[in-house]
């Protein structure tokens, strides 16, 4: 109004709130024109408080507090809180005016994002301290003496810890690396460690130093690395130092657990993939898979479950899609369909959904699909209504995703998107025969865990005829037929050897039994009558010396 003795802008910079009963009292006393103008036009707005709201000494908007038959005075406290509160309004309110209304929901959505992460990696930490305290609790110690070619166990713990007696089973790969251990420290007089692992997949770290007695030989340690040991050996591995949390949660979390499971492999080139994959799946955004597509299933699965989603979907595309996958995605105009079917961002709310090759979706649903990548609302085809969804989506695709935009099978749009957050497994083929090697020996480790018998493991020349397959889902597969049908083979020459020879060796069928060995009083006293001392004799059964004393003294052997 031009007639006003005030200009609005500066006098909302100057007095931040303006109050009807202070304008007033100043308007009844004074003869300022400024406070009767002021006194006038809260009274035409009927107003008891007026509470300008600025940008950048821009007035962009206001708040008013009607007058109403309660009289009510606010004190300078609240007037304070309110003055706070458009403050925080004001670059909001910028925005809309702006038309930035999108951008305001997508960093609502990057912010739910974030603070997800942040929850997801807190409760990780915890989950780890917790593990390393009950680990040291846990810890136990084995000792084992060698000399002359020969181990000793010198308590319970070694026994078990190592799992195997490698006075009878010196072909064993178990064997022969205490073996070695212990010739180094033999040969240069000085401590060696090492960390291995055994047949059953348990990792144990082995400290070996030379006795201090003339008559010579070794002393070794066993015992079950704590994951700050593991983290040691790991750390020069990793590529990007920052990332040095995440080798503790690999080693002391369920989450760790199952990226381990699926990539039993302590090598450098697949390290770094085990850290993202472990990131990814603590995080909520979409992210695209690119590997070979056996595995693709099991990598989206670990992300499913670590997220904690209620929902998992998996939409297998083939060939170029038509509109139906569309509908079948967001839903299609209420007034264009008969039946009410739930679209599937709608019905996995909280849930997950993965889109194996995303190459061939229709450009319609590629762009709708980026959109919702992007703000978290999506709207069914032919229609302007909008919906919300917290749906993780999973994208997958087994070509170069850079290549297909080239040949426009990817919208630029959803190309942007996902190129934000990918996940590549390398190719087992760029693996050299080391790396190689060791995924197969952890695979080995995990088949003989899973499987619960008793099964052998594959040699060096039977390693490198697999070193061309491409996926770790078919090489585990190929690995579990190759070492079960040894066992098999094995198994059979026993069974045929004995049918052939009932007079073999006493030694030899003991060792065969075991610990049955101790309920057959024909063989425990031929056992006696050969070795007459029941340590050699708990040692070639793999039990303990207790076992044996009892069982002789119930045979009056002793």
């Amino acid at each position: 109004n031009e007639n006003l003795s005030f200009n609005p802008a500066e006098t909302a910079q100057n007095h931040k709130i303006l109050s009807r009963h202070e304008i007033e009292f100043d308007a009844f006393y004074t003869n300022n024109s400024v406070v009767k103008d002021l006194n006038a036009f809260l009274s035409n707005i009927n107003c008891d408080l007026f509470i300008p709201i600025q940008n950048n000494k821009h007035l962009s908007g206001y708040i008013v507090i009607s007058k109403n038959n309660q009289e009510a005075i606010f004190n300078l406290e609240q007037q304070n809180k309110m003055i706070v509160f458009a403050q925080f309004l004001a670059p909001a309110l910028h925005m809309l005016d702006q038309k930035n209304l999108y951008t305001l929901m997508q960093e609502s959505k990057e912010i739910k994002e974030e603070l997800y992460a942040k929850h997801q990696e807190i409760n990780q930490y915890k989950e780890s301290i917790k593990k390393i305290l009950k680990d040291r609790i846990e810890n136990h110690i084995g000792i084992v003496f060698y000399k002359n070619k020969h181990f000793s166990f010198r308590n319970h713990e070694s026994q078990q810890l190592i799992g195997l007696n490698p006075n009878l089973q010196q072909n064993h790969p178990t064997t022969a690396t205490l073996i070695n251990l212990a010739q180094q420290v033999e040969k240069f007089k000085s401590n060696q460690s090492m960390y291995m692992t055994t047949h059953t997949g348990n990792k144990l770290i082995v400290n070996a130093m030379p006795y201090c007695e003339p008559s010579g030989g070794v002393i070794l340690t066993v015992r079950r690395p704590e994951p700050t040991d593991i983290i040691k050996s790991q750390l020069d591995l990793l590529k990007d130092p920052s990332k040095r949390d995440y080798l503790l949660y690999l080693e002391t979390t369920e989450a760790g657990k199952l990226v381990n499971q699926l990539v039993p492999s302590k090598s450098e080139a697949l390290l770094d993939y085990k850290v993202q994959l472990l990131e990814a799946a603590l995080h909520k955004n979409a992210i695209l898979l690119q590997s070979h597509p056996s595995d693709l299933t099991d990598i989206a699965t670990i992300l499913h479950k670590v997220s904690l989603k209620n929902s998992f979907h998996i939409l297998n595309l083939q060939g170029n899609q038509s509109e139906e996958t569309g509908v079948k995605l967001f839903g299609l105009n209420p007034l264009l369909q008969s039946s009410l079917e739930v679209p599937l961002l709608e019905k996995l709310n909280q849930g997950t959904l993965f889109i194996k090759n995303i190459e061939f979706l229709s450009q319609t649903a590629q762009q709708k699909l980026a959109y919702f990548i992007k703000y978290g609302i999506f709207s069914p085809l032919k229609s302007e209504q909008r919906k919300f969804s917290e749906v993780r989506i999973i994208c997958s695709t087994s070509e170069n995703i850079e290549k297909l935009l080239l040949e426009k099978k990817i919208e630029p749009e959803l190309y942007q998107e996902l190129t934000k957050y990918s996940l590549v497994l390398p190719p087992l083929q760029s693996l050299d025969q080391e790396d190689m090697s060791d995924l197969m020996d952890g695979l080995m480790h995990q088949i003989i865990k899973e499987e619960k018998r008793s099964l052998i493991p594959l040699t060096v020349s039977e390693k490198k005829i697999l070193f061309k397959i491409e996926s770790i889902c078919d090489l585990k597969k190929k690995i579990n037929s190759i070492m079960s049908t040894k066992s098999q083979e094995v198994k059979e020459e026993i069974i045929i050897s004995k049918q052939i020879d009932n007079t073999g060796s006493d030694v030899e069928l003991a060792t065969q039994l075991g610990k049955h060995a101790l309920k057959d009083i024909k063989l425990m006293t031929s056992l006696w009558q050969k070795f007459g001392n029941q340590t050699k004799i708990a040692e070639l059964l793999g039990v303990n010396r207790s076992s044996v004393n009892r069982r002789c003294k119930d045979y009056n052997l002793i």
